[in-house]
This record gives structure tokens, C-alpha cells and sequence, in this order.
């Protein structure tokens, strides 16, 4: 009888010990000495403090009033407004947003549905506001779709107002109500808070950080019952949302998912890091209203080291990133992409300053030359110069000192992210500085044409004259519309249709362009040519001149992303 009982006591052990293994690895809370860390972390962020299970470290009383605005606050706020009326039912996750929002978003069979999801994640694909124009005044000439949707994740104030429009249609409450009942209330925060986080970025004082770091840690509300359903909460902190590439950037609800040395984390902000498993999360204020980054960082990866054993990763990541098929072609010139912009004049901006040159070397190994630095708000990428990078998995490199270079498997319009940093190909179109040199002699031999309005050689030449004329006015013209008028004509009249009407212009002067080689391939065949004097001699280059300038000049407006487009949005 007493041997039957240690069996059964034995078999209760070893079934607790294998209960207690297969509990997510993140309920395994390490606990970190203030002592040791307030230190490491005050000198990266005199503000720093640090959140261990529900114990907050280094938080200052004195201090905590003062609130800051932040894109990344407002949005994490809408998103766990967003998952908690998905537990209620009144939003789902992969539904699209035009059936809630049909005013705003077209239903189109023939694109990708945009929804929730994409918002959460940051891959709706909007056009960022230009400089000065922060703040939708009128949300629906503002959803500007540049990608398809869920291609690449980038920073999308635009599709965090229209996340907040989503919440409000589906709660049925402004915006001021849904956020007291689904956010503020649960978390036991007062009413002292702003309300519109999309279009006045939400306000947050360090205690509210340090209170929403909690939740992420431990789900829990104010009163200690769940905050949101297991399947919600997943999705904050561990659900794959989004993947660029196996071993490349994902995203979670909450932000991107990291791992390195066995070590994983959530990166809300530069400025808020998050150690599900650990049961620790690091948040700087001044970092995250735009303050240094990298030391911060750093000091973040140092404390992890020293404290965070690591753990074994599985190597399904590795297994699927080398399941895929190698690349052939990757060289070429990129262009920073993370701040998609419809505005021609910062377009072209940043396809001057903003790019990196990717050389094929030996051995599979790529040369990254990067023309500027990434700002260190943005990412971690390499400084000024030449980095070599060598290969990991197809797709995927990384260099001697530890940046990763990851470009997109399905080569999804050419994008590739650099430790972090967005770009996208732009091959020999992309040297703008090239392009804009060319445009005076291709304006100038358009206008060259004109000598042939009153040519005694019949009406194909003085036709071949006015489509020559007329074409390169109604391009010019367009043209110098899209660099100064475009945000004025969008933003502060909020006329669109003038936007419509010069590109459609622009679109009409380039088939009266592009008419001209094909008249001059005419006249060479069939006549009429001149027939003696220095108009013999001439008219073949001439022609030649004018039709080079024409395709010259589609080229231009097809690397700039005009050429093809008629509507402003």
C-alpha cells in the first residue's frame, strides 16, 4: 500500500514538473537588482525606469505629472482599445475596414483588402503627410495608398487616424468615451488624459507608461481580473502578425518582435522595450519624445546580457529561411522608404539624399554603401560608408559586427530592410540628380520643334510642331504643380479635383510626347522629307533629338511615379 502511494506521488510530481515545463517560457519572471540596473539605465536616459513583474524601479514621483506627446504611445492605445472590442465581437481582425467604413475606404475586388490587422502592424501603405501637415484636416483626402497593403511595416501616422475612425464607427462612442471605457477605466487612470491620440497625439505621463507596462507584462486591469482574452493578449507580445522574411522583421499587435543570442523582445518604441518572458520591461520617456537611441539600446542589450540567460530557440525560423530559393539579382540602388511620401518635391528629396548601393562580391558576400546615415531615431543601421555583408540564408546577411540585411523573399517591389531601416529598389531610375540634370536640353529640344509650326513640308510636320509644344507645356506645367502646389491644392484648399485635373493633363501631354517618335519614324519611311539644303542634312537629327527627348522625358515621369496616374488619390 505505501509503495502504491509514492508511485502515486511520484506520478503527481513528474506530472507537475511537466506542467510547469510546458508553461509559456515568458511566465518565467527573472527579477533584477535596482541597485545594479537604475544605474546602467540613468546614465543611457536620466528619465529610464523599469517595470519587474508589477514592481515599478526608478520612477520619481516628483516627476510624473508632466505628460509628452508620442505616435507609438497613441497607437499602443488604440490598439489595445482595438483588441478589446475585438473580445466583444464588434471588430474582427482580418475583416476588411471598408465594410466598416465604406465612406472612407472603396471596396475593390481587385486590390488587397485592407484591415485591422494592417493597421495594427503598421502595413496599410499610406503616404505620410508632408512636413508641416502633421494632422489630417480631412481624412479622406489623406488615405493615399502607395503599396499594397501588409507588404512592408513603416511608422503610418495616417493609418492611425484612420484605426481611430474604425474604433469610433464600430463602439459607436467618440472617441473621448471609448477610450475612458475600454483603456483608461480598466487601468485605474484618471480622466487627465487627451482625447484624440491620432489627430493631438495621446499625452502620457511616465506613471501611465509604467501602468501600461504592467498590462503588457501581466494582463491585468486595475482591479487584478484579465485585461484582455488569452487570444487578444497573445497577439501584443508574441503573435506573429506580420513577417517580412523568416528571419527578418515581424510584428506583433504591439510592435516588432526582436530576438538575438536567445534573447527575445518587443520594441514598442526605441524608448519602451519589453521582456515578455523575463516579466521586465525598460521605458525611457525622453527617448521616446525623440531623444538619443542608441545608448539607450545598447544599455538595454548589456542589461539582457547580464541577466537574461538565454533560452533555445527553435530553428524553424533558420529551417524556412533556408528553404528559400536563392537570389539572383539583388544589386542595385536603393532608396530609403520608410516615410512614403505623394508629394513629388520630398520625393524626390529623398531619393537624392536617402539611398544605399548593394555590390555582389565573391562568395555570395554583398557590399552595402549607404550615401547618408539613417538617423538614430529610425533604426540602428550602419553609419556613413561601406559595410560588407555575408550570407546567412538566401535573403538574409549579416554583417561582422552584427546589422542584418534582410531583403523581401517575394520581391514585393524590391524592398529590403537594413538593421531596421526601410528601402526600396530604385535601380538607375533613381538617381535623381542625373534625371533633374537632363530635364532643361529635354524641355529645350521639345521646344526645338517649334521651328516646324509654319514648315512648307505640309501639316504632319507642323502637327509633329504643336503635339511637341502642347505636350511639353501640359507636362511643365503639371510638373511644377506637383512640386509647389500639391499640398496646398490637397491640404489647405482641400481640392482635390485640381490635383485630378493637372494630372490628367500631365498624362495627356505625355501621349502627344510620345506621338512624336513614332511621326518621326513616319516621315523617315514615308515622307515628307526635305529635300536639298542644310534642311536636308539637319531633319534627321533633328527628329532624332526631338524623339530621344520625348522618351527621355516619359522616363522621367515614370521614375518620379507619375506617368500612369490621374486621380489625387
Amino acid at each position: 500500500m505505501r509503495d502504491y502511494a509514492q508511485v502515486q506521488i511520484l506520478r503527481a510530481a513528474i506530472f507537475v514538473l511537466t506542467l510547469l515545463s510546458s508553461m509559456p517560457a515568458w511566465a518565467q519572471s527573472v527579477v533584477l537588482r535596482a541597485d545594479d540596473v537604475l544605474p546602467l539605465l540613468n546614465g543611457a536616459a536620466p528619465d529610464a525606469f523599469y517595470v519587474n513583474g508589477s514592481a515599478i524601479h526608478g520612477l520619481d514621483d516628483d516627476t510624473t505629472t508632466s505628460g509628452f506627446q508620442n505616435h507609438d504611445a497613441g497607437r499602443l492605445v488604440l490598439t489595445l482599445t482595438a483588441l478589446r472590442l475585438i473580445d466583444q465581437g464588434k471588430l474582427t481582425l482580418d475583416a476588411p475596414v471598408a465594410q466598416v467604413l465604406p465612406e472612407l475606404i472603396e471596396k475593390n475586388p481587385f486590390q488587397v483588402a485592407l484591415t485591422l490587422r494592417h493597421l495594427l502592424t503598421e502595413t496599410g501603405g499610406f503616404a505620410v503627410l508632408p512636413a508641416g501637415f502633421s494632422t489630417p484636416t480631412h481624412l479622406n483626402t489623406s488615405l493615399i495608398e502607395l503599396r499594397t497593403p501588409g507588404q512592408v511595416s513603416a511608422p503610418d501616422p495616417v493609418g492611425l487616424r484612420l484605426l481611430e475612425a474604425l474604433i469610433i464607427k464600430a463602439s459607436g462612442l467618440s472617441l473621448q468615451d471609448v477610450l475612458e471605457r475600454e483603456f483608461f477605466a480598466p487601468l485605474g487612470i484618471g480622466a487627465t488624459h487627451s482625447a484624440t491620440p491620432a489627430t493631438k497625439p495621446v499625452t502620457l505621463s511616465p506613471r501611465i507608461l509604467a501602468r501600461i507596462a504592467v498590462l503588457l507584462l501581466r494582463n491585468e486591469q486595475s482591479d487584478g481580473s484579465a485585461y484582455l482574452s488569452r487570444r487578444s493578449y497573445e497577439m501584443l507580445t508574441q503573435g506573429v502578425l506580420w513577417l517580412f522574411h523568416p528571419l527578418g522583421p515581424e510584428r506583433s499587435a504591439a510592435g516588432y518582435l526582436r530576438e538575438r543570442e536567445g534573447r527575445s523582445w518587443v520594441e514598442i518604441n526605441p524608448g519602451f522595450i519589453v521582456f515578455p518572458r523575463e516579466g521586465v520591461a525598460f521605458v525611457a520617456p525622453s527617448v521616446m519624445a525623440g531623444g538619443p537611441v542608441a545608448s539607450f539600446r545598447q544599455t538595454i542589450w548589456r542589461i539582457a546580457q547580464q541577466n537574461f540567460p538565454p533560452h533555445s530557440v527553435s530553428d524553424g525560423r533558420m529551417n524556412a529561411a533556408r528553404a528559400l530559393t536563392p537570389p539572383t539579382d539583388i544589386a542595385g540602388r536603393y532608396t530609403r522608404a520608410d516615410r512614403p511620401s505623394a508629394w513629388l518635391h520630398t520625393r524626390l528629396e529623398n531619393m537624392q539624399k536617402n539611398w544605399i548601393r548593394v555590390s555582389e562580391l565573391a562568395g555570395g558576400s554583398l557590399r552595402v554603401t549607404l550615401n547618408s546615415p539613417a538617423p538614430e531615431t529610425a533604426g540602428a543601421a550602419p553609419a556613413q560608408g561601406s559595410v560588407t555583408f555575408h550570407p546567412v540564408a538566401p535573403y538574409h546577411y549579416r554583417s561582422d559586427s552584427g546589422e542584418r540585411l534582410t531583403f523581401s523573399p517575394v520581391r514585393a517591389g524590391g524592398y529590403l530592410y537594413l538593421d531596421g531601416v526601410l528601402y526600396r529598389y530604385t535601380g538607375l531610375m533613381g538617381n535623381i540628380p542625373f534625371l533633374m540634370s537632363l530635364l532643361p536640353w529635354v524641355f529645350a529640344a521639345l521646344a526645338s520643334a517649334g521651328l516646324h509650326l509654319h514648315s512648307k513640308l505640309g501639316k504632319p510636320w507642323r502637327r509633329m510642331a504643336l503635339f511637341s509644344l502642347t505636350g511639353g507645356a501640359l507636362i511643365g506645367g503639371a510638373l511644377y504643380a506637383e512640386w509647389a502646389l500639391w499640398p496646398v491644392a490637397m491640404y489647405e484648399w482641400d481640392i482635390p479635383v485640381l490635383v485630378t485635373l493637372w494630372r490628367t493633363a500631365l498624362n495627356i501631354g505625355l501621349m502627344l510626347v510620345l506621338s512624336l517618335p513614332l511621326l518621326a519614324i513616319a516621315f523617315v519611311r514615308r515622307g515628307p522629307m526635305p529635300e536639298k539644303g542644310w534642311a536636308l542634312i539637319l531633319a534627321g537629327p533633328h527628329l532624332a533629338l526631338i524623339s530621344i527627348a520625348a522618351m527621355t522625358l516619359f522616363l522621367i515621369t515614370v521614375a518620379t511615379g507619375l506617368a500612369g496616374t490621374f486621380t489625387a488619390l
